[in-house]
């Protein structure tokens, strides 16, 4: 699995990646 930051909305579409809820400042610097 790839290791990304995402919204749960997008986890739902994603369900292959590890989902993590953070801020969009914080899915920028992963």
């Amino acid at each position: 699995c790839r290791r990304r930051a995402r919204h749960s909305v997008d986890v739902a579409q994603d369900p292959d990646i590890e989902t993590i809820d953070l801020t969009e400042s914080d899915i920028e610097d992963s």
